[in-house]
C-alpha cells in the first residue's frame, strides 16, 4: 500500500468514524425507558417499545463499527495493515475503500459468513 493510498484510507476512517459517532448520538436519546404513564393505551406504548428496540439494535451495531475503526485507525501504519487476518493475502482496494475497518479478504469474509 503505497503513502497516497494510506492518507486516503486514514481519511476515509476518519470519516467514518465521525460519522458513526454522529448517529451513536442520535440513537443515545431513543434508548431512554419509556414511562407507562407518558402513553395513551398499551398498544401505543407497545409500538414505541419497538421502536425502542430497534434502535437499540442500530446503537449496538454503530457502537460495534465505532469500535472497529478505532481498531482499524490505531494498526493504519503497521505494516500488514490491509492484509487478511486469515489467509495473509492483501485485502483488495476496493474493499477497503468499501469497507475501511474491514481485516478480512472477500473469500475470508464470505467463507466465516460475514
Amino acid at each position: 500500500m503505497t503513502t497516497e493510498e494510506r492518507a486516503l484510507l486514514r481519511r476515509t476512517l476518519e470519516e467514518a468514524r465521525d460519522k458513526t459517532a454522529g448517529e451513536i448520538a442520535q440513537l443515545e436519546p431513543q434508548l431512554e425507558p419509556i414511562a407507562p404513564d407518558c402513553c395513551l393505551g398499551d398498544v401505543i406504548r407497545e409500538e414505541l417499545m419497538g421502536e425502542q428496540e430497534v434502535a437499540a439494535k442500530a446503537y449496538e451495531a454503530a457502537v460495534r463499527r465505532r469500535n472497529r475503526l478505532a481498531y482499524a485507525l490505531s494498526r493504519i501504519d503497521s505494516e500488514n495493515f490491509g492484509v487478511c487476518e486469515v489467509c495473509d493475502e492483501p485485502i483488495a482496494p476496493a474493499r477497503l475503500a468499501l469497507i475501511p475497518e474491514t481485516t478480512l479478504c472477500v473469500a475470508c469474509a464470505r467463507e466465516k459468513g460475514e
